[in-house]
């Protein structure tokens, strides 16, 4: 049968290379017509011929989660289980990016933690591009040292469930794996990144006591602006206090000088009545008449020749009237 794994395979990690991925996408690969049409039979040298047509890097996608091309070679190298040596040659090869990064999933799950870290790490100073399928179906440009950072330091990649491996601090303290070494350029932009970085932080610090004497300058101004402020609102409170005690004098003289005039005035009136008994004569005749408005108004007498007259004498003596 075309899905078995070959009798020649070795097991990883104490069980069949084929259940590193999982049952159900697995089942949707051998009835994929890919799989049925032109996997079967492929060793460790024709299933190159397939990984050069590759054209993406991806998991599953689409609404039924369709397996990609690349999940299902990744597949058949897990059957048939090359060699160590043959698989570097995928890695190694600079011609074909996507033989490349099917090699680096492959090391990925089968390899030891220090084989993993000793192989792919030297492939985080390649930047070529790789179009990924997402889970949607679309596209997008990722590069090959985030691929392989993503095998390294993810648990689930491209739908499948990674095996754990030791953290790389554990393995050097351990001695198995050295320090990781920096390439020469990435020193360099490294270093020259620190510079830029030292450079901007003397800017920085020079703009900040350039900013400091600013304000400093700027508080002492305005010290002397608020004492010349202070100065100029006490004066105006003391012109405005001058101006209050001038109109307050000015406001007692000439209450003083109306008493003064209505005093002449009066002692000018009564002089006058004096002399000429006006006023006296013309206050007495109001009193009167105020007087005589309050007093009921006499009635007329009438006429001594009037029939009244002598009817209100009759009356008195108690004769009969006219």
């Amino acid at each position: 049968m075309s899905n078995k794994t070959q009798a020649a395979a070795l097991s990883v990690r104490g069980q069949n290379p084929q259940n590193l991925i999982e049952a159900v996408i697995r089942n949707k690969i051998y009835q994929n017509r890919y799989w049925k049409e032109k996997l079967p039979g492929l060793t460790a040298a024709s299933i190159i011929d397939e990984a050069l047509e590759l054209d993406y890097v991806g998991g599953t996608y689409g609404g039924n989660r369709k397996p990609s091309k690349f999940l299902m070679l990744s597949l058949k190298l897990l059957q048939i289980s090359p060699e160590k040596a043959e698989v570097m040659e995928y890695i190694n090869q600079e011609d074909y990016k996507y033989l490349t990064a099917l090699g680096c999933f492959y090391i990925r799950l089968v390899a030891s933690s220090e084989d993993i870290y000793k192989i792919l790490e030297p492939l985080y100073a390649d930047y070529r591009k790789l179009r990924f399928r997402d889970l949607d179906g679309s596209f997008k440009i990722i590069h090959m040292d985030e691929f392989v950072e993503s095998l390294i330091n993810q648990e689930v990649y491209l739908d499948t469930l990674l095996p754990n491996i030791q953290k790389r601090r554990v393995l050097e303290e351990n001695g198995t794996l050295q320090p990781r070494a920096i390439p020469q350029l990435l020193q360099q932009e490294i270093e020259r990144e620190e510079e830029e970085l030292r450079k901007q932080m003397e800017i920085e610090e020079e703009q900040k006591q350039q900013e400091g004497e600013v304000i400093s300058n700027n508080q002492s101004k305005g010290d002397e602006q608020q004492e010349y402020s202070d100065r100029d609102k006490s004066q105006e409170k003391k012109k405005k206090k001058k101006k209050h005690r001038k109109l307050s004098s000015s406001r007692s003289n000439s209450r003083s000088n109306s008493r003064d005039r209505k005093k002449k005035s009066h002692k000018h009136r009564s002089w006058r009545s004096v002399i000429k008994g006006g006023p006296n004569r013309d206050r007495r005749s109001k009193s009167r008449s105020r007087s005589s408005s309050n007093e009921p108004r006499r009635q007329k007498q009438p006429d001594k020749n009037s029939i009244e007259f002598w009817n209100q004498e009759r009356a008195k003596l108690g004769l009969p009237l006219l």
